[in-house]
């Protein structure tokens, strides 16, 4: 079986859920013995307990029904899409506010004096 197969699986897990939020909120307990230096094994187990936490925090505040869990196609589907959603939000922000920044005016006010050049002789 394939490692990533079987990291995925278990990532997706309830137990290894509640493990990684557990983890993530209290300082002090680790997933791994070691913290420093990751194995390449490791760190997809991670990104994959990410990737499951991402989803299953959208099931629990119904952005998204849980049939996105059926298959591994409609999970990446999902996260691609909001990904893309979430770019496409912050392009739509940017214009925005480009072009709120064009009635911008510069108003000098006669109260603040330039600093007058001091003669070092």
């Amino acid at each position: 079986m394939d490692i990533e197969l079987i990291l995925r699986k278990l990532a997706k897990d309830t137990r290894y859920q509640n493990l990684f939020v557990t983890v993530k909120d209290l300082n002090g307990i680790s997933l791994f013995k070691n913290n420093d230096e990751l194995s390449r094994i490791q760190e997809l187990f991670l990104s994959y307990l990410y990737f499951y936490y991402d989803i299953y925090q959208d099931i629990a505040t119904k952005k998204v029904d849980k049939i996105v869990l059926t298959d591994e196609i409609y999970e990446e589907a999902y996260l691609y899409w909001k990904r893309e959603k979430g770019f496409e939000r912050e392009a739509s922000n940017i214009k925005k506010e480009k072009k709120s920044n064009k009635n911008i005016m510069l108003v000098i006010d006669n109260k603040v004096k330039p600093r007058e050049k001091q003669y070092n002789g």
